[in-house]
């Protein structure tokens, strides 16, 4: 059973409908932080900070920031910061350093695949082509 999309986030990809409105409980369903957050003191270094510092306000402005994403977008930074430090050191970050990485910046968003799928709606335009159908045309 895969879980299902949060009201909110279906209002940004434009994708909202009556039909399918989550009128059920959910868990994790919570309003999003006013305020940005400091970094947790428990990141790694430097990089992971700079990246919270960057991504925290750019999610808080798109209301993608709950209490409940917090820690997976700590994970997300501390990532970040371990794979920057390890090509600053010469290396080549492992594959599973990426793939956790590139998988939470996907949740979040923040790649250009996800980004395509949270565009805006049109609000002038119908959500799906049937729409119009049973609507009164315009005089």
């Amino acid at each position: 059973m895969t879980a299902r999309k949060p009201n909110h986030l279906k209002a940004l990809s434009g994708t909202t409908q009556p039909c399918r409105a989550d009128t059920g409980v959910m868990l994790l369903d919570e309003e999003p932080l006013v305020e940005c957050p400091p970094a947790p003191s428990w990141m790694p270094n430097a990089f992971a900070v700079n990246e919270w510092d960057r991504l925290a306000p750019i999610l808080q402005v798109n209301k993608l920031l709950t209490s409940s994403t917090l820690q997976s977008l700590g994970i997300l930074c501390a990532c970040y910061g371990k794979i920057v430090q390890t090509y600053a050191a010469g290396s080549q970050p492992t594959s599973s350093d990426l793939a956790q990485y590139r998988g939470l910046a996907s949740e979040f968003g923040l790649t250009p695949a996800a980004q395509a799928k949270m565009r805006p709606a049109d609000p002038g335009k119908p959500q799906n082509r049937f729409g119009r159908f049973g609507k009164k045309p315009d005089a």
